[in-house]
């Protein structure tokens, strides 16, 4: 597994046990099929979030973490959503809008197309991170 930035890399310690588990899986998925793995943002402060127009907070719950899919093809990103809600998306955060979870989000627009692994507020309700930033 590979980070963008150290900052990322040095806030994993204070993510959620479970999206930092999922992250390190996701790692091994893509190491699995010969597929780069760099994790591109993992928790954020709320003016890193306003810098960037993030909408909402997972990233700043140390639930969530962001990860290149350069030198992934549609497929290759077709069967990680599959393969990670087949055995996750029971993790996954609520939707506002569809009030159903959502493990995997692919957003962005061409260079800046990623994928977001989030999970549910109530997931990590009763195990909070250790660090505010």
């Amino acid at each position: 597994m590979k980070f963008k930035h150290k900052k990322s890399k040095q806030r994993v310690k204070d993510m959620h046990p479970t999206i930092a588990m999922i992250m390190f899986l996701s790692s091994l998925w893509s190491e699995d099929r010969g597929l780069p793995f760099v994790v591109t943002e993992t928790i954020s402060t709320e003016k890193e979030d306003k810098a960037v127009n993030r909408k909402h907070k997972t990233h700043q719950d140390g639930r969530a973490f962001d990860f290149s899919i350069r030198g992934w093809t549609t497929d290759d990103m077709t069967d990680y959503f599959i393969d990670m809600n087949e055995r996750y998306g029971h993790l996954g955060a609520v939707s506002k809008s569809t009030g159903k979870r959502s493990l995997v989000v692919f957003h962005g627009k061409g260079e800046n197309l990623h994928g977001h692994v989030q999970v549910g507020r109530d997931v990590i309700e009763d195990q909070p991170y250790l660090t505010e930033y």
